[in-house]
């Protein structure tokens, strides 16, 4: 849902311009917050001094035009506002450049899109995730965002409409691996928590067996640093119970 009437007081002036998007963006006040990130991501000035910031600006945006709004045209807006910016890195302006292609792409998709049964939302999620696994390059190439963005959205949708229907655990695997692959500021551990779902929602199966290994692996990178793997006591008994769940008897 989307909250667009005024549910917070005034943010303190204090904050930042990218610290109020955000907060528009936590509290779901989206109009409020793709006009915030927009604005930052077409000021030259954050991208040659906060490039973190700005690069986070850009992908709040575009997950909020493409996931939220569903609109090919507010994200076409974003990257050519991106890619007006002449300091743009090369290799920042190889993948969004593949965005516009794909959002380009998109438009012409949207009037022959009839999504009426399930069967036809995981079709239509599966062909967008095989696409952008093919457009990435290497490992950590985001070329194929967009379309891993187009997924979850067609995913949510699929999930709103039949959330404990035959294809609802197969639906929480390809979300949880897109969320996993996008690794977008705000959804951090979402991944871990459709896998989550998709084990319970489908106890002792194939499928919820593969959601467990997805999961124990996210589970294991996260805590896993400098001085190696240490996985706390009660992640590790979660884990454990986990296991039993998802696997075949």
């Amino acid at each position: 849902p989307d909250f667009p009437e005024k549910v917070l007081k005034s943010a303190s002036p204090s904050l930042s311009e990218y610290e109020k998007a955000k907060l528009a963006a936590a509290t779901r006040r989206f109009d409020l917050a793709i006009k915030g990130f927009s604005k930052l991501v077409s000021d030259p000035t954050t991208l040659k001094t906060r490039q973190l910031e700005w690069d986070q600006s850009l992908k709040y945006a575009l997950a909020i035009a493409v996931r939220y709004q569903q609109s090919p045209e507010a994200a076409l807006k974003i990257v050519n506002e991106a890619l007006s910016l002449k300091e743009l890195p090369s290799f920042m302006k190889t993948y969004i450049t593949a965005w516009k292609g794909d959002i380009e792409q998109w438009k012409k998709e949207q009037d022959s899109e009839k999504k009426k049964k399930p069967e036809s939302y995981l079709k239509a999620a599966q062909g967008l995730i095989a696409r952008a696994e093919k457009a990435k390059a290497y490992p950590a190439d985001h070329s194929g965002d967009v379309l891993y963005l187009r997924a979850t959205a067609v995913l949510h949708d699929l999930l709103s409409m039949d959330p404990k229907g035959s294809h609802a655990a197969r639906a929480m695997l390809m979300a949880g691996s897109a969320y996993e692959t996008l690794g977008y500021p705000g959804v951090w551990s979402l991944n871990e928590s459709y896998y989550e779902a998709c084990i319970l929602t489908a106890p002792h199966t194939k499928i919820a067996e593969s959601c467990f290994d997805r999961y124990s692996h996210s589970i294991y990178l996260g805590y896993t640093g400098s001085a190696g793997l240490s996985v706390p006591e009660n992640v590790n008994r979660h884990l454990i119970q986990l296991r039993k769940t998802a696997h075949r008897k």
